[in-house]
């Protein structure tokens, strides 16, 4: 069910990450940051309303990423590799951007890296 922006607005008053789904059938990466809905989309296309950003309604790289940055443990990130490693629909170059992004956030669990908050 694709959402309008005023009830995305109504339902995450603190900001979203979201889809903009246009009339051209593609999605959009888009946010909500303070009131105001943020996308690229080229000229032509007219957006015809908004769904949450989740794994759920993920596609493709787009899904990994988000697994990676939802993920507690360094066994998910490492089955998280494993399944996108062996996932057909993506590219090298996909492959590459999810194994970045889990390596930089087990980077940051390492202890040497951790900031007093974070510790």
């Amino acid at each position: 069910m694709l959402l309008t922006a005023d009830e995305v607005k109504r339902m995450y008053p603190n900001g979203a990450e979201l889809y903009a789904h246009g009339d051209n059938g593609k999605q959009y990466r888009a946010d909500l940051e303070g009131g105001q809905i943020y996308f690229a989309i080229p000229s032509a296309v007219q957006i015809i309303g908004y769904t949450p950003r989740t794994v759920e309604n993920a596609t493709g790289v787009e899904k990994y990423l988000l697994m990676v940055e939802q993920a507690d443990s360094l066994d998910e990130l490492d089955n998280i590799g494993e399944i996108a490693a062996n996932d057909d629909t993506i590219t090298n170059a996909d492959y590459f951007r999810i194994y970045i992004a889990a390596d930089s956030k087990a980077r940051g669990w390492l202890p040497q890296n951790r900031t007093e908050a974070t510790a």
